[in-house]
């Protein structure tokens, strides 16, 4: 792997590669790493064989926040395991090209509403369940969602709302409620806070809104500005959603949404 020097001062972009070592023959795997801050992007191609024709087809792009100061070149092991990984993924001849029209049309806005929508899901899941000494065998868990929030052809789903809810009001105890829920959104990065919460409740979002606003009125709930889909809970929410029974409301209105939603 070779890299450019950093010049005094503020530091110049870094790039690297690390490759499948074959010999005297040209790598089949080949992954580089640039950095242009406050990201690092990696790339990795594969060698090509057609006949006595030999190119390299470019299969992933990564793009990794490292900050205006940066993490310093890749140490050995992330190299191997990114390397390992690149080994892996499957891809050949016919596997199409990346271009700037790709990234174009890729939906990132609903990719990362999909991502912050799994997350809360599993978050929502562990908070509903009783705690309980749990022995862990594997290094991981994994689930999997059929059309969670995509169709079938790839356009994003309407919000699957409840059958709508009568019996949370604006009562301080169901403003603690949905504000938690609502800061739950917020948290796993949700960029629609209000519209997840209200889907989730079975509200209108104006309700939402409104518990919202009595949150922060009372001191429970951040505030990142007006018209802005921020918020966490307070020491004081949280004091409030325990003594007001909060978690009570969440595990009866929550637990059958998740059922739904898998």
């Amino acid at each position: 792997m070779k890299e450019k020097d950093s010049k005094a001062g503020k530091k110049s972009p870094k790039s690297g590669i690390v490759f499948t070592a074959l010999g005297t023959d040209t790598p089949k795997d080949f992954v580089s790493w640039h950095d242009q801050h406050p990201y690092r992007y990696w790339m990795h191609s594969r060698r090509i064989d057609e006949g006595e024709n030999t190119s390299y087809k470019l299969l992933s792009i990564e793009v990794q926040w490292i900050g205006e100061d940066g993490l310093g070149t890749p140490d050995k092991m992330e190299l191997g395991l990114r390397l390992d990984l690149a080994v892996l993924r499957i891809g050949g001849a016919n596997s199409p090209m990346f271009t700037p029209t790709t990234f174009r049309n890729i939906a990132l806005g609903q990719l990362l509403e999909a991502h912050a929508l799994m997350l809360t899901n599993k978050q929502m899941k562990t908070t509903a369940k009783p705690k309980k000494a749990v022995k862990l065998v594997e290094k991981f868990e994994t689930e999997s969602y059929k059309n969670l929030f995509f169709n079938e052809d790839g356009t994003e789903k309407e919000p699957i709302y409840r059958v709508q809810n009568t019996e949370l009001g604006a009562t301080k105890r169901d403003a603690i409620f949905i504000a938690f829920v609502y800061a739950q959104q917020v948290q796993a990065g949700s960029k629609q806070p209000a519209v997840r919460t209200a889907s989730l409740l079975g509200l209108n979002i104006k309700q939402v809104y409104v518990a919202v606003r009595i949150a922060r009125r009372n001191d429970w709930l951040t505030s990142g500005g007006a018209g802005k889909g921020t918020g966490a809970l307070t020491a004081a929410g949280l004091k409030a959603y325990k003594e007001l029974d909060g978690k009570g409301l969440y595990q009866k209105f929550i637990s059958d949404y998740l059922s739904e939603q898998e």
